[in-house]
């Protein structure tokens, strides 16, 4: 992968050479940077935005545009409800939703769980942004959707969409941070091939103030280097249509620690090859869909300082059948099951583990009267290694009186199936875990208004959750750590989101608003006391606010992206020296512009990250990097005439 990436880079350069030489000064404005977005059927299904259940965050199309070479944990930064704790500059990204962590969210590629089987999560920079589409936030999903690890939601997102065009970009940024970038596809009625190339590095050492020593230092060991490909493909024929996305992807990161640590030098090598398959036949009232991932995640950790050498080998192979139909025009129904067949080589296990799980489940719309929409779902999984998980659901959709706005709730229980570390970690693995549960209640209002020059759509959710049978990893007899079932959490809060486009003449204007209050709290011991207090969860803030402004004039445009979180606690106690966390706010700029010649179009922009130089931490002693820059060109090659 090495060499591929030294060739990509070289025809980046190259072509860019040669496009500055061959411009013209016929350069002519493109009509619109940003296309209007388009909303994507989401979730569970096949019903528009405004009608659902739940809340769906759609980020912009045009807003994200702007940051084409971030990471899906970067764009979730600015552009959802959700809370994204970064483990400093090219750290570990997880996200936090609903007051709970990574392992009870989902995150789903082309509609198939990716959290890793022995860690439950993962890490959110293995994603680069500019190869998904249709990227989906459901923070009200819960496991009758798509089974285990659904109390927080849903992050869904899918391959890169195929276009009939070539485009080649490079970035340049502080700290040694440099990438490239090569795409191209073919697409006619009724075949399409799509090839993606995406490489980036960085050193990271950037300077941070180490509030110990009260001194400048600079973050050692920090560097990382990532490559991925995906080929997408489709041939229609009729009513078939079989659709395949290959993902490769190699990541290598040196972790520093925390800036308490001195001295350390671990790494973390990720391979992962995904190789989704999907077949559909559409009769004319009913759709079958056979869906396959092939995957293989190599995940490696070296600590030399602790003495830690981990390897593991995960291997999986899942398997989906699903069949939906509209039986009389207000009933649509949709049936499947689900095989999913794991298999975990590693050297923290004594035995390699296996894990199967059958699944079978059901939804379905009921409409009434054109203005009422039941939506009941069930679900069955059995696991191999722990027994059965029955789940429900029961939404809810009123259409109002007043054009456009739309009540809807939800009530339904989730699961949360131990990690294979939780059950077979030696030492301390215990097969005798439970799953975490939780009943999950929500009712909110969705608003969506689209005219000629103005469109806006807003989103306001209550909601409230309780937790039972968390699972913790706690210090047990003879010092060894084990985890046990012990966490109850109740967690509520309020969800509010504003998107508004507006067009004058030349002018366009995307903004984008998310306002998010949450109230997580678990019982804890504090000092001598023999009485529990309902205290926050650690890294929780109670207030995050995000608001993004995009303007385009003609081939100009700017976007501007703010992030507000409150104070976070450290520990469950709330007795760390250090808590609470001070909260932070930071300021993302972006200027640029987009010219046309004939075919080939070419953006060129310059980012300001962190504007106003704020020293900040999301995580404890993990700093953020300061104030840098950077600039990205890109050169799109339209196939046939505009």
């Amino acid at each position: 992968m090495e060499n591929v990436y030294a060739v990509i880079r070289f025809v980046v350069l190259l072509s860019f050479l040669l496009f500055a030489h061959t411009q013209k000064s016929q350069a002519q404005v493109v009509d619109s940077l940003f296309l209007d977005t388009v909303y994507i059927e989401a979730s569970r299904l096949p019903v528009e935005w405004s009608r659902q259940p739940v809340q769906i965050s759609m980020p912009d199309s045009m807003l994200m545009a702007t940051q084409s070479e971030a990471s899906l944990g970067s764009l979730l930064q600015f552009f959802s409800p959700v809370h994204i704790r970064q483990y400093g500059g090219g750290g570990l990204s997880s996200v936090s939703s609903r007051g709970f962590g990574a392992r009870q969210t989902q995150i789903l590629w082309n509609g198939f769980m990716m959290n890793h089987p022995m860690l439950g999560q993962l890490d959110y920079n293995l994603l680069p942004g500019q190869m998904t589409d249709n990227i989906r936030v459901v923070t009200g999903n819960n496991s009758t959707g798509f089974g285990s690890g659904a109390t927080a939601g849903s992050i869904l997102v899918d391959s890169k969409n195929i276009k009939d065009q070539t485009t080649i970009s490079a970035y340049q940024g502080g700290w040694g941070e440099f990438g490239t970038s090569l795409s191209s596809g073919y697409n006619s009625k009724n075949v399409g091939i799509g090839v993606s190339l995406f490489g980036s590095q960085a050193t990271n050492n950037y300077p941070y103030f180490d509030i110990i020593r009260q001194r400048e230092r600079v973050r050692d060991n920090n560097q990382y280097n990532r490559q991925h490909l995906q080929v997408n493909s489709r041939i229609t024929s009729g009513n078939l249509r079989y659709y395949t996305s290959l993902w490769a992807g190699s990541n290598t990161q040196f972790l520093p620690g925390p800036v308490t640590t001195t001295g350390a030098n671990s790494r973390q090598d990720d391979d992962i090859l995904n190789w989704y398959h999907q077949l559909s036949y559409t009769g004319k009232f009913s759709v079958w869909q056979l869906e396959a991932l092939l995957g293989r995640y190599d995940l490696d950790y070296t600590d030399p300082r602790t003495r830690v050498f981990s390897e593991s080998i995960s291997k999986r192979r899942d398997f989906r059948l699903t069949y939906r139909t509209e039986m009389p025009a207000n009933i649509h129904f949709t049936a499947g099951s689900e095989l999913l067949l794991s298999e975990i080589a590693t050297n923290n296990f004594a035995d390699e583990q296996t894990r199967s799980v059958l699944s079978l489940f059901t939804r379905s719309e009921v409409i009434f009267f054109n203005d009422v929409s039941l939506y009941p779902s069930l679900r069955f999984d059995h696991y191999s290694d722990f027994g059965n998980a029955f789940t429900a659901s029961l939404g809810i959709n009123i259409k109002f009186p007043v054009p456009g706005l739309y009540l809807r709730g939800q009530i339904g229980n989730n699961f949360n199936a131990p990690t294979l570390n939780d059950l077979y970690w030696t030492p301390g693995g215990n097969p005798d875990l439970n799953p975490e549960r939780s009943f999950s209640t929500e009712l909110g209002l969705n608003g969506q208004w689209q005219y000629d020059f103005f469109n806006i759509r807003l989103a306001s959710t209550a909601y409230a959750i309780r937790f039972r049978d968390g699972i913790q990893w706690r210090p047990q007899q003879g010092g060894v750590w084990s985890p046990i079932n012990v966490s109850r959490i109740n967690s509520r809060g309020l969800e509010n989101e504003l998107s508004v486009s507006l067009r004058f003449g030349s002018f366009r204007f995307r903004n984008y608003a998310s306002l998010s209050y949450t109230e997580a709290t678990s019982p804890v011991l504090v000092g001598a006391s023999d009485e529990a207090q309902d205290l926050q969860l650690p890294y929780v803030p109670k207030w995050n606010l995000k608001l993004s402004t995009g303007l385009q004039y003609r081939f100009l445009y700017a976007n501007a992206s703010y992030q507000s979180a409150g104070s976070r606690f450290t520990t469950t106690d709330h007795q760390s020296p250090i808590d609470p966390l001070e909260g932070y706010s930071v300021i993302y700029l972006k200027t640029g512009v987009h010219l046309k010649t004939g075919r080939v179009s070419t953006n060129i922009s310059y980012s300001i990250h962190n504007l106003l130089d704020r020293e900040y931490l999301v995580i404890a002693w993990y700093p953020m990097p300061p104030r840098h820059h950077s600039i990205n060109i890109s050169i799109t090659i339209n196939h046939t005439s505009p």
